[in-house]
């Protein structure tokens, strides 16, 4: 069974600190960018002073594209991370799947961003209540 939430209501939604990619400097961090493709990684990069700690989604604000990053990463620009304590690499990619059905909404014109991620609406899978009356939280998701 799923539930409707607001992203913001699941997540801590962040526009991520971000470093131009002629500034990188060599390294063996990801640098995500908007790419829509090889999980967001344009390259790699050692500006320590600029990493994003991982264990979560990213969205690139103009391709829509949402991937989950598992380790540290230096972002390039207009990159939006959720985070949760509770995700997991298993249930960051079942959620980078659902996000992305939202992709074709989105384009360079009318960009995914932050603001518009806090807002975005999404079923995600539940522990079922005995009780008909009950209210289902984000307490309630089922992040196995």
């Amino acid at each position: 069974m799923t539930h409707d939430f607001v992203v913001s209501d699941v997540f801590d939604v962040q526009r991520c600190q971000n470093l131009k990619s002629e500034l990188c400097v060599p390294g063996n961090m990801h640098y995500v960018t908007r790419t829509a493709v090889n999980n967001g990684v344009q390259g790699l990069c050692g500006n320590t002073d600029f990493a994003n700690k991982g264990n979560c989604i990213i969205i690139g604000g103009e391709s829509a594209v949402a991937f989950y990053q598992n380790e540290t990463f230096v972002a390039g620009n207009n990159i939006t991370a959720l985070r949760n304590e509770n995700m997991t690499e298993l249930s960051g990619l079942y959620i980078v799947a659902v996000l992305n059905k939202f992709t074709p909404l989105y384009s360079y014109s009318k960009a995914w961003n932050t603001k518009r991620v806090r807002d975005t609406i999404i079923a995600l899978p539940i522990i079922e209540s005995s009780d008909p009356h009950h209210v289902y939280t984000p307490d309630d998701i089922d992040w196995t």
